[in-house]
């Protein structure tokens, strides 16, 4: 399917060159048609060509990415050390395609050599992947060809891939026995109203008696969960969907960003550190490999996926443009902590601005373990408290309302 008029789709081809061989890559397009045209003028004779699925659509969630976190890390660092090593840039990036096991990011690291080997910088070539490499990709790639710091740059980006790799793999595995109390919590609700509840509530309509209020409110409830339960469930999905859909829109996912950060209390602090301390790690490192200050804000201002504090930062190089020292410009955007501002300043009279923005980020990155370790520690106690309560709630209910039956019989 076609891109709609106006946007452009990653497209995947294989095509055959002049002299026979085959080619496996990506280009974008707005259409079918300017793709084909794009392979043509190239000298390439298209054997498939097929649009891949925009990431948040409902194809792209049950479809493996052209490169996965796992593989772009090996990118990342496998062609940073054959670089450190002294190969030149084409070379290594046949050494690591060849490294792929998958068709599709053998092809997509092709695509990166061709375009390297036609003349292209390395960061144009893998911002043309369609977003397949993290956004700070580009910058940074860019600023390491600039000052001849290339390999430097990519064994950046590897870390903090690694990183965020590290992080995600720590919270998932922390999170599954969460996830269990709360799938115990919701089947244990399942079958009290949907078995327990109906057979107690035939014997209390049998007997005629009036029941306590408590047992009442248990059995309206169990009524309740029994006819719009499903519906119920479905709720958080659509919510969730409704969500996804809307922070496609940049306004409506400035505010959602904003609001995250400033509303939030804990959480919003949470996200605000860690994403800080990605933002002053890559900003040290940009700083050390001799960018200038306003260039190094500018690319590290991409690494943000909060857009209220991307835009923070973006407001913040633009004043360090217009000759505001940096720390001047941290402390007028609030969403930036003040201690971020004030150790800049002493940095700035130091002259040790890289060395204090890296130990700053190690210092919010121990902090935010810290903090999601204390929360961890504290969701498992809690689910199983709401589902004791709840259980004990309602068989306390029932049991009174039993014992209400035999007075009356007695």
């Amino acid at each position: 399917m076609s891109p709609r008029p106006g946007e452009t789709a990653t497209f995947r081809y294989r095509a055959l060159r002049a002299d026979g061989s085959r080619e496996t890559g990506h280009l974008e397009a707005g259409s079918d048609k300017s793709a084909l045209e794009q392979l043509r003028a190239r000298g390439l004779t298209p054997v498939t060509l097929r649009p891949l699925p925009q990431a948040g659509t409902v194809r792209s969630w049950f479809r493996p990415p052209a490169l996965t976190s796992a593989e772009r890390l090996s990118f990342l660092r496998d062609l940073a050390n054959l670089l450190e090593a002294g190969i030149a840039l084409e070379p290594a990036l046949g050494l690591v395609g060849e490294k792929m096991e998958r068709a599709s990011a053998q092809g997509l690291v092709e695509d990166v050599r061709r375009r390297v080997r036609a003349g292209e910088g390395l960061a144009r070539a893998m911002v043309a992947q369609g977003g397949l490499f993290p956004p700070e990709a580009q910058g940074m790639v860019a600023a390491g060809e600039q000052a001849g710091g290339l390999a430097a740059s990519l064994s950046h980006l590897a870390d903090l891939e690694e990183g965020r790799t590290t992080f995600r793999q720590k919270l998932v595995s922390a999170l599954i026995y969460p996830a269990l109390v709360g799938l115990l919590t919701l089947a244990a609700l399942a079958l009290l109203s949907g078995y327990v509840i109906p057979q107690f509530e035939n014997l209390f309509e049998g007997s005629g008696t009036r029941l306590p209020a408590s047992t009442a409110a248990v059995l309206a409830a169990g009524r309740f969960l029994g006819e719009f339960g499903p519906w119920l469930l479905l709720l958080p999905a659509m919510g969730g969907l409704a969500i996804v859909r809307l922070r496609r829109r940049p306004v409506v996912r400035l505010a959602m960003d904003g609001w995250l950060v400033r509303r939030t209390g804990p959480l919003g602090r949470l996200v605000r550190d860690a994403e800080i301390a990605v933002y002053t790690r890559t900003l040290a490192a940009l700083l050390g490999g001799g960018v200038p200050l306003a260039d190094a804000l500018a690319t590290a201002g991409l690494c943000l996926s909060n857009r209220a504090l991307a835009g923070a930062a973006q407001r913040a190089s633009e004043r360090v443009r217009g000759g505001t020292s940096l720390s001047r410009a941290m402390s007028a955007e609030p969403l930036f902590p003040q201690r971020l501002a004030r150790l800049v300043a002493l940095a700035e009279q130091a002259t040790a601005l890289p060395r204090a923005l890296s130990n700053l980020a190690n210092l919010l990155e121990r902090e935010r373990t810290t903090a999601l370790g204390r929360l961890l520690a504290l969701l498992v106690p809690g689910l199983t408290l709401v589902l004791g309560g709840l259980i004990g709630t309602i068989f306390a209910a029932l049991i009174s309302g039993i014992m209400s039956i035999n007075d009356i019989a007695a």
